[in-house]
């Protein structure tokens, strides 16, 4: 059909059949240089609904090849539009038309002539539209269309395309749609794609009603020829039961992969046999062995394409060894001077040669044209070239036919032809002059017949004086010389225009007006001036390449002198970098600086002809590493690791590309350096480096004297500001710590703040700023000490070898000031951050021992500090004993005497005010704060807390004193009205005592108080008769030793009193006097265990009393004889401190015997008294009064048997026996008897 042009782009020359996306066109587009495609469109003459199922369709192709737009194997979407049928818009779609044949095409063909396609072929195919497929369905989309005729096979590219996207299924989130479309339905038409291609074209057809357990197709008369396992994967990918089919196109494609991997690795096996023997030079035989090899490779994968390619060679080497023999021939003739019959002959031969033969006989063909033209007897260069030609040494046979000076000008024309010929049949072959030459013949020529040829002339002319200037050129720089076969490109560019006007005006054939030789003339000229920028830009960096742009301008331009000169010049850079590689300075460097200096100024000259950036490099790196040795020297003086690092790191690789030798041995010094412990040592100037690094090193080992003498030695032997401001610095570092040191400056705070600001005053700016920085950085101590190492002693080690040593110095006082300061955490962490500065030296070092003793010292102290303060409470009192204790184990308990002297008065005085002696106790608590003073002022503590509870219980002591003194006075004058303030004083000292010192401090002054209650309770009870108050009294003064209740005298006085007073209390009526009715029950009170006697009292009274006082003052007198003899067996048996039991026990002393035989002393359960927590001693307790029970127990008659010492504390209070002088109960250590009688089950009063 004629070319339409449709939507004013495309041009189309073919309708496709129709089909339900309505038209195909065929189709190229006009605004992308004709590039083939095909268009997809409704057709215009269908109904309008028909055309909008048509576009429905189009626009679900468009919606599937976006979606998988990028694939190889998919047609590409190039555009789409839209377009007006009868003014209603439709969608059109612009495709790649697809190249190749067409799958269903190629199966048909290949049946009729009773073959079918190759498997391997075949399963190639098959792999590429399953890559496609896999990928459509990982986006959910079913091809749901798959058909050999939608499969394009380009065998000679070996690539597939698949077409026809509109009936494309998407999923979108489910498995099956309601026609029941998913996956297997792909995976089902491969299947019937497979079977359709190895049956030749067949079609499946199964039946409905077939058992799908025992389901297999029937493959026909293709049942022997296909293999079982493809049969069995068609089988399966076909199968009625889904459940049986493939899952997964990747499934199905594994499956097709395994069955091919065999096939594929014979044939590229076979192929790489054949690759490797082509690499050889082969007779006819082997390459046709060759040929049957690859022959059966083909016939199962006609399109491989290493296959192809090695048929192709093999075929073409065929044909130039079928012509190498006439070639033979040839070479006959022309030594014979038979040109004629060689030129025939090589006519011959010229459509029979391969590639390689084929452009040797063109060429050949040309030259012996020329000779033939010439009619001259060639000279010896021209057969000389001829035998390099067959030789294939074209190179070398231009250069012989140019280089040729000794010939007449004909002789030299014929060979500047033939040497034209060359560089026109082979197009890698570049040569100037002799196209030029030919260019210059044809314009001359021109002229002879007529043609105006004067402005071309003329600039070939000026050509020719340019070529021949640069040739003179003998120093110029390689830019000048770029430049200037640049300008010659110019001006052969500016020539053609001219010459094609020339060629057209006058119909001038490419013989008679060679525009060709024009063109390789410039582009060889071009080439010139490649090569001299390839030689001056890599004349160092890459010399090879450099040597064979020369080598190529000797090709292009031999007979120019300039290349000699070129390879003069990079001869002797070659020469002098060789001897750079190896140098090696002196060993202590010495030379370097002198060298490195004589080594710019030798390329220099080098330097002003070429541009190569790595000779910039060398020469800008020899200045690099002349100013880093210089560095180095100076930061290997100061001791700056880093800088001497960084300074010899510079020079490695400055001078890494010129000489590898002393770049390594930068190396070596700074591996040296790196692990160095002091850089001075390997500085330069041997004398100063060693004075510094053994200075140091005296410093860090603790030997301050001498790294003060040796910074004095190296600060004369500085010879600049720098030197002498790294001496200064040891000298100065090493003399404050010596001095703070030898002078005990660690135990004043002023001298060592003072040696802190003169120690802070060596660092430099750059020093103070990396320490605050660092410091700012930090959120913790803890973080800091971590963090301290990397952060800041190595980065001071690297920078200077001065700093970390000032910087452990700094720490050292600053936590000498924190440990004044009481601040022994931060003293620690100072500690602690300087021996990490100093490293392994840092503990050992004298200044951080000093730190470190008095860091001990002040924590022994602080730690007595804190047992002392605690003592503000009653609570703390129990562990008196154990504090002062800790006191003498102490360290430092030389210096806490006067403390643990303080500790003891404090026991005596509370032992006194338990007593009651609130005198001697306020004298005792006077001296414990004396004592206080004293260790304050020692051991440098503070004692705030210990010392105002002294003061507090010394003015209570002093008060209670007063108001006791004052009591005392009360009960002297024995008053027979009760007085308040004497019961008021009693309950303030049990109240204050037990405020202040606790309960246990408070049982003897309870005692009294409760005594006095009880006593109170019965005087002033006027309820009862007066026999009964006697009685009451009697129980009372049994339970009580009368010898330490301050108000006893009162309790006496007030028995006189009731016993002085008549039988019954005056009756509750008007009567005067009382009755007593008959036979009315007195009752008789049991006096037994009165402390008088029994003796019926006498009317009068007086004489009853005054036996009873006798009785009493004889029980008085005998008891003291006997409490004096055992206290002086005590004394001399029991001296030291014996330890009691935690809870101990009152015992109640009675005499064992009586002088009178009506007294029987009857003994009761002892009252457990209120736990004592700390062990104290026999001295410590008070003398406590035993509480009476409320009834009173059986008689203990037994004699206890002598008491033993039990050592283990005893847990349960024990009624014991125990003799003693006095009736005083006394709350002391129980030596548990032996045989202990068991109390009663008397129950405790309340």
């Amino acid at each position: 059909m004629a070319e339409s042009l449709f939507d004013n782009r495309y041009r189309y020359d073919y309708i496709y059949p129709r089909g339900r996306s309505g038209e195909t066109l065929r189709a190229v587009d006009t605004l992308n240089n004709n590039r083939e495609v095909v268009i997809k469109r409704p057709a215009p003459n269908d109904a309008p609904p028909i055309r909008a199922g048509q576009e429905a369709s189009i626009l679900n192709e468009r919606r599937a090849l976006k979606a998988l737009a990028g694939h190889p194997v998919l047609t590409e979407l190039l555009g789409e539009g839209r377009f007006f049928v009868s003014g209603t818009p439709h969608q059109y779609i612009v495709m790649e038309r697809a190249q190749g044949i067409i799958i269903a095409d190629l199966v048909r063909d290949l049946a009729a002539q009773g073959q079918r396609l190759p498997e391997l072929e075949m399963l190639v195919i098959i792999d590429a539209l399953l890559d496609l497929l896999h990928t459509a369905h990982q986006k959910e989309i079913v091809y749901n269309d798959v058909d050999a005729k939608h499969l394009f096979w380009d065998r000679d590219n070996y690539h597939l395309k698949v077409i026809d996207w509109g009936n494309a299924v998407f999923l979108e989130g489910d498995t099956i749609t309601p026609q029941g479309i998913s996956i297997q339905s792909d995976i089902y038409q491969v299947g019937e794609l497979l079977y359709f291609i190895v049956t030749g074209g067949g079609r499946l057809d199964i039946p409905k009603d077939i058992d799908s357990a025992d389901f297999r197709l029937d493959f026909g008369e293709d049942h022997m020829r296909v293999h079982s396992r493809l049969q069995a994967i068609i089988t399966r990918a076909v199968h009625p039961d889904q459940r049986r089919r493939y899952q997964s196109i990747a499934e199905l494609r594994r499956e097709l992969a395994e069955y091919r991997a065999p096939q594929e690795r014979e044939r590229n096996s076979a192929v790489l046999r054949v690759q490797d023997r082509l690499k050889q030079d082969l007779s006819k035989a082997e390459l046709r062995q060759l040929l049957a090899t690859i022959e059966p490779v083909l016939a199962k994968d006609p399109g491989y394409p290493p296959a192809r390619a090695a048929y192709q060679e093999i075929n073409d080497r065929l044909r130039d060894i079928e012509v190498s023999a006439d070639l033979d021939a040839v070479r006959i003739y022309i030594e014979n001077n038979n040109w004629t019959r060689a030129l025939d002959l090589l006519r011959e031969l010229r459509d029979k040669a391969g590639p390689v033969t084929g452009r040797l006989i063109n060429l050949l063909q040309d030259c012996l044209v020329l000779v033939v033209e010439a009619n001259i007897q060639p000279p010896p260069a021209v057969l000389d070239a001829l035998e390099l030609m067959f030789e294939h040494q074209l190179n070398s046979a231009a250069a012989t036919l140019l280089l040729e000076e000794d010939t007449d000008e004909e002789s030299k024309a014929l060979m500047w032809l033939m040497a034209e010929r060359i560089a026109a049949r082979v197009p890698e072959i570049l040569l100037l002059r002799p196209s030029l030459f030919r260019l210059e013949r044809a314009l001359r020529q021109l002229t002879e017949d007529g043609i105006i040829t004067t402005e071309a002339r003329a600039v070939l002319a000026e050509v020719w004086k340019m070529l021949d200037a640069v040739a003179a050129m003998k120093s110029a720089h390689l830019s000048d010389l770029r430049d200037n076969y640049r300008a010659i490109v110019d001006r052969l560019t500016g020539l053609q225009p001219l010459l094609h006007t020339m060629s057209v005006e006058y119909n001038l054939s490419n013989r008679r007006l060679p525009i060709t030789a024009l063109e390789r003339a410039t582009n060889a000229a071009m080439a010139l001036a490649d090569n001299m920028h390839v030689i001056g830009k890599q004349a160092v960096s890459s010399p090879s390449d450099a040597q064979g742009a020369l080598d190529n301008c000797r090709i292009i331009d031999p007979p120019n002198p300039l290349w000699n000169n070129i390879q003069r010049m990079l001869d002797n850079l070659y020469d002098l970098l060789h001897s750079y590689q190896t140098y090696v300075p002196a060993a202590d460097g010495s030379d370097l600086e002198r060298w490195l200096k004589e080594a710019q100024e030798d390329l220099q000259p080098f330097m002003d002809r070429l541009f190569d950036e790595m000779l910039a490099g060398m020469i800008d790196g020899l200045a690099i590493a002349e100013k880093a040795w210089q560095s180095y020297s100076a930061a290997a003086i100061q001791g700056n690791r880093i800088g001497a690092l960084t300074a010899l790191a510079n020079a490695t690789e400055a001078v890494g590309t010129i000489s590898p030798t002393l770049s390594g041995w930068f190396n070596q010094l700074r591996n040296v350096v790196n692990g160095a412990t002091y850089v001075e040592r390997h500085a330069i100037y041997g004398a100063l480096g060693r004075a510094l690094a053994d200075g140091w090193e005296a410093f860090d080992r603790g030997r301050l004297t001498d790294a003060e003498r040796l910074g004095q030695q190296a600060f004369e032997s500085a010879r600049s500001e720098p030197e002498r401001f790294a001496a200064r610095r040891l000298k100065i570092l090493a003399q404050a710590t010596r001095e703070w040191v030898d002078r005990n400056g660690i135990n004043s705070s002023s001298r060592t703040q003072t040696t802190l600001m003169a120690v802070e005053d060596l660092f430099t700016v750059e020093e103070k700023r990396i320490h605050d920085d660092f410091a700012t950085q930090m959120p913790s101590l803890e973080t800091y000490l971590r963090a301290m190492g990397k952060g800041l002693v190595e980065l001071y080690t690297r920078q200077s070898t001065a700093a970390s040593r000032i910087l452990f110095v700094k720490y050292v006082l600053s936590g000498a000031l924190d440990a004044h300061d009481g601040n022994l955490d931060d003293a620690e962490f100072w500690h602690q951050a300087a021996i990490k500065a100093l490293g392994e030296y840092g503990r050992r070092h004298p200044a951080a021992r000093e730190l470190d003793e008095f860091i001990s010292r002040r924590r022994d102290l602080n730690r007595a500090e804190a047992l002392l303060n605690e003592i503000h409470s009653p609570e703390a009192l129990p562990k008196l004993d154990a504090i002062i204790r800790q006191l003498e184990d102490n360290p430092q308990a030389r210096l806490l005497g006067t403390a643990t002297h303080s500790l003891r008065e404090l026991t005596a005085a509370l032992r006194d005010w338990s007593d009651g002696e609130f005198r001697a106790s306020a004298t005792k608590l006077d001296n414990a704060i004396r004592s206080i003073d004293e260790a304050e002022q020692g051991a440098e503590i503070t004692l705030t807390s210990y010392r105002g509870y002294l003061m507090t219980l010394h003015e209570a002591a002093l008060e209670l004193q007063g108001k006791s003194h004052y009591m005392r006075q009360t009960i002297e004058q024995k008053p027979d009205e009760p007085v308040a303030h004497v019961r008021d004083t009693h309950q303030e000292m049990v109240q204050v005592t037990t405020e202040l010192l606790g309960e246990h401090y408070a049982a003897t002054l309870r005692q009294w108080a409760d005594t006095y209650e009880q006593f109170y309770a019965v005087y002033t009870d006027g309820n009862i008769r007066r026999s009964a108050r006697l009685a009451r009294f009697n129980e009372l003064f049994r339970a009580m030793f009368i010898d330490r209740h301050p108000a006893y005298p009162l309790y006496r006085h007030w028995y006189d009193v009731v016993e002085a007073s008549p039988e019954f209390p005056a009756p509750p009526t008007d009567e005067p006097v009382p009755r007593l009715e008959e036979g009315a029950d007195v009752p008789q009170e049991a006096l037994q265990a009165s402390r008088y006697t029994k003796t019926p009292r006498r009317r009068g009274g007086i004489f009853s009393l005054r036996n009873l006082l006798l009785l009493g003052g004889a029980v008085i007198a005998l008891g003291s004889i006997i409490g004096g003899l055992l206290l002086a067996t005590q004394n001399n048996d029991n001296s030291g401190a014996i330890p009691v039991t935690r809870f101990p026990t009152a015992t109640e002393t009675v005499a064992s015997e009586s002088t009178t035989a009506e007294v029987a002393v009857q003994i009761t359960t002892a009252p457990t008294l209120p736990p004592t927590i700390a062990p104290v001693t026999v001295e410590d307790f008070a003398t406590p009064t035993i509480r009476p029970t409320a009834t009173p127990t059986e008689a203990i008659t037994d004699t206890p048997a002598p008491p033993t010492e039990t050592l283990t504390p005893s847990t349960t209070p024990t009624a014991t026996i125990t003799p003693t002088p006095t009736a005083t109960a006394t709350a002391t250590e129980t030596l548990t008897p032996s045989n202990t009688p068991t109390p009663s089950d008397t129950p405790t009063p309340t």
